[in-house]
């Protein structure tokens, strides 16, 4: 889909001239300074989905989220035809008061004020070309999510998401949000400083005190797995370097790829062991990155 929308974008792209002073550059430094201004600018998708939608955690807020950022680009989109449609205007203005009056210092801001009007156009013709894209990623993005496991409410109704927006029950899935968002926040303080700092803790101190349970449980639950599972990513780095073997980052499993092993073994007691784990037979690494 990606790749169809950059193609649309630039069978349709519209390309500026460059409007500043080349007269100390060669052809193909100039060549580059066009190059430059006329590339697409906008959020790559890889970052839309992963470091905004995703960052969200669960699959409402990733929901809200994307929908949060449409209707800002919308906003964004309308401002800019708003300019666009000025600038057209300003250049008319601007080239009738240069070519009918009579004073010359007139004419000659009226020139330039119609070179800056001109300027502005075209820079805003090209900035509003790339938000068309990006919001057509971001609606692309929806529409997958949408079509995914993700996309339907986990309580067996066969409703989406879109079925619960602006009813009461946003509340209840804003409130799993905060559970899982507090609970990872907590669990990387623990990893990495042995404690959860206070601005984590003041916030979960926040929240009903049930919901404050669930979630230092969470945060515990959380920690301990990426722990156990980093700690096998470094004695298999640890085992292949002594032996002198490079390791392929390929070859280390996912914790999702590592929890679907394990089921898959006959042994489950045995595969725990192996992954240093010593919980009871039948108690499984769940997927770690999958609060």
């Amino acid at each position: 889909m990606t790749n169809d929308r950059l193609v649309q974008y630039h069978s349709e792209k519209f390309n500026s001239q460059i409007n500043s002073d080349v007269s100390m550059l060669n052809d193909q430094d100039k060549d580059v300074v066009s190059r430059s201004i006329n590339k697409e600018w906008t959020n790559p998708k890889f970052k839309l989905k992963w470091f905004v939608g995703n960052a969200q955690i669960t699959p409402y807020a990733k929901f809200r989220q994307w929908l949060l950022e449409i209707k800002s680009k919308e906003e964004s989109i309308e401002n800019m035809e708003y300019e666009i449609a000025k600038h057209n205007v300003e250049i008319e203005r601007f080239k009738r008061i240069e070519e009918e009056s009579h004073d010359e210092l007139d004419k000659k801001m009226a020139g330039i004020e119609k070179w800056n009007s001109e300027r502005l156009f075209y820079t805003s013709r090209r900035r509003l070309q790339d938000w068309y894209l990006e919001r057509q990623q971001l609606i692309d993005l929806i529409n997958e999510f949408m079509e995914s496991e993700e996309g339907t409410v986990p309580d067996g109704s066969g409703r989406t998401w879109w079925d619960i927006i602006d009813t009461e029950e946003e509340d209840i899935w804003e409130k799993e949000y905060w559970t899982n968002r507090l609970g990872k926040q907590a669990a990387t303080d623990m990893i990495f400083y042995g404690r959860i700092n206070s601005g984590n803790m003041d916030a979960i101190l926040q929240l009903p005190p049930e919901q404050q349970a669930e979630t230092l449980s969470l945060a515990v639950n959380f920690s301990t797995k990426l722990q156990s599972y980093q700690n096998t990513l470094e004695n298999k780095a640890q085992e292949a370097m002594k032996i002198g073997i490079n390791t392929d980052d390929k070859e280390l499993l996912s914790p999702k790829e590592m929890a679907e092993q394990i089921a898959s073994q006959p042994d489950r007691q045995t595969a725990q062991k192996e992954l240093g784990n010593d919980k009871k037979q039948g108690d499984l690494l769940d997927e770690v990155y999958d609060i």
